[in-house]
């Protein structure tokens, strides 16, 4: 997933993108404060991108960001990683 998320950062930076990026994926561990520093993040967002592979659904903190971003109202869209595989669904 890291590939996906770096091409997708990189293409945001051409000069010709149509659409800018920030990435504030939260990189420490998981740890008793995560929930609040990602509400902190989600909150300084326009829009939060889920970048969505096989697994996602399982991934750790995946679930809690999305259930943020809505109580925090900040809009956000789920974005198919590879589009020759089927991923569950988040919602």
């Amino acid at each position: 997933m890291n590939a996906l998320k770096d091409s997708l950062v990189g293409q945001a930076k051409l000069k010709d993108s149509p659409f800018e990026i920030t990435d504030m994926s939260i990189k420490e561990k998981i740890d008793c404060n995560w929930k609040e520093n990602a509400r902190r993040r989600i909150k300084g967002c326009d829009v939060v991108v889920v970048l969505c592979g096989e697994h996602t659904d399982t991934a750790t903190g995946v679930t809690a960001e999305l259930t943020i971003a809505q109580e925090e109202k900040i809009p956000y869209f789920l974005l198919k990683g590879r589009p020759d595989k089927a991923g569950p669904s988040l919602l």
